[in-house]
């Protein structure tokens, strides 16, 4: 009876914590910890193997990419999986007989470094103690423009008709911001230091990329500066998601 009653304890106690860092959670409080170390380990511990996990995706969706544009003939299963991903980058014209189509759908299917995810999420949602980070599950600052899709900024121009996008779970936001990021026209030189890098042989690092975001925000430059600041301090490119 003693022994039931402390593996009782014991359950009671870790299960707080162990859904506050897992990964299918759709939320945690980030102000339940303390500001500084202990709500940055908190903050990575959750939401870095989301990001991871929707990386891996992507690498199996770019190496089966690569393997069909090899062969001479695809069947209708491989066919049908090509209009699929195609449409899902933005590239609903693709050919399949024009080689410069495979080189840029492949330019867009590829990793978001879990260094840059983790700063900008770190950046956009205070660590994940925003408004609508809390509300929203909006880790990084996307925005929506249909009337309720979303949360109203305070401090929103009166002309403006934006809304921070509302999200059922943080993974949802992770999705919807690597998608950003690699389908947007705003982000095709960010794509293009990333495809130079992989042609080089070198690791893609968040740091290097963090220099095609100049148009994620109004401050531009100012912005790649604060996202890179944030990669050296926390030393999160060390740990970083490779290819």
């Amino acid at each position: 009876m003693r022994l039931f009653l402390l593996l009782a304890l014991c359950i009671t106690i870790s299960l707080p914590f162990a859904l506050a860092y897992s990964p299918k959670a759709k939320h945690t409080n980030f102000l339940d910890y303390r500001a500084g170390s202990e709500r940055k380990l908190a903050f990575i511990a959750f939401l870095k193997p989301i990001i991871e996990k929707k990386n891996r995706s992507v690498l199996d969706d770019r190496r089966k990419l690569i393997r069909l544009s090899k062969k001479s003939k695809l069947n209708i299963r491989e066919q049908r999986w090509l209009r699929h991903i195609a449409q899902r980058y933005n590239s609903k014209n693709f050919n399949a007989h024009d080689e410069t189509h495979w080189f840029a759908l492949l330019n867009k299917i590829d990793l978001i470094p879990a260094s840059l995810a983790l700063a900008q999420a770190a950046k956009e949602s205070g660590w994940g103690t925003s408004r609508f980070t809390r509300e929203a599950n909006n880790y990084f600052g996307q925005w929506c423009y249909t009337t309720g899709c979303g949360l109203v900024p305070k401090n929103r121009d009166q002309h403006a008709s934006h809304e921070v996008a509302k999200y059922e779970s943080a993974e949802e936001s992770v999705i919807t911001y690597i998608n950003n990021l690699n389908t947007n026209p705003a982000y095709r030189n960010f794509r293009k230091i990333r495809e130079q890098l992989r042609k080089a042989g070198q690791t893609i690092t968040g740091y290097q990329l963090a220099i095609g975001l100049q148009h994620y925000s109004e401050t531009g430059q100012r912005y790649v500066k604060e996202v890179q600041a944030l990669i050296r301090n926390n030393k999160f490119d060390v740990a970083s998601v490779s290819g």
